[in-house]
């Protein structure tokens, strides 16, 4: 099931990169074959992952093969972990304020200028 959701999450990401809009459930497979990106052999290979041949584990780690192989790699070009960097400067100087204490106005404070009378 989860496999099954994770190839529908990339089918929605494929309308959303055409500025299309994400059609109903039911109509969504049809219109996908109509979407000029992905490539074809991306499409197949999608289709080709939501065919459940058997309740295997090794059905399942071919599908989840084809999900990283053919539509996370080839398709989108992406890392399955990407590194994750972060400006240590910024994080330090970050807790180092909220150690310090968070300091808010009161927001009932009345200023003398927009005082109406």
């Amino acid at each position: 099931m989860l496999v099954n959701e994770s190839i529908d999450a990339f089918v929605d990401n494929y309308f959303i990169a055409n500025n299309q809009f994400i059609p109903h459930y039911k109509w969504k497979y049809y219109f996908f074959q109509k979407l000029k990106k992905p490539n074809k052999k991306t499409k197949e290979a999608i289709f080709e992952a939501y065919k459940i041949n058997s309740y295997s584990k090794n059905n399942l780690l071919k599908r989840i093969k084809i999900i990283k192989k053919e539509i996370i790699n080839d398709s989108l070009k992406e890392d399955f972990f990407p590194a994750h960097f972060q400006n240590i400067v910024k994080v330090k100087e970050f807790v180092k304020n909220l150690k310090s204490g968070i300091k808010y106005d009161d927001p009932f404070k009345e200023d003398k200028k927009e005082k109406i009378r």
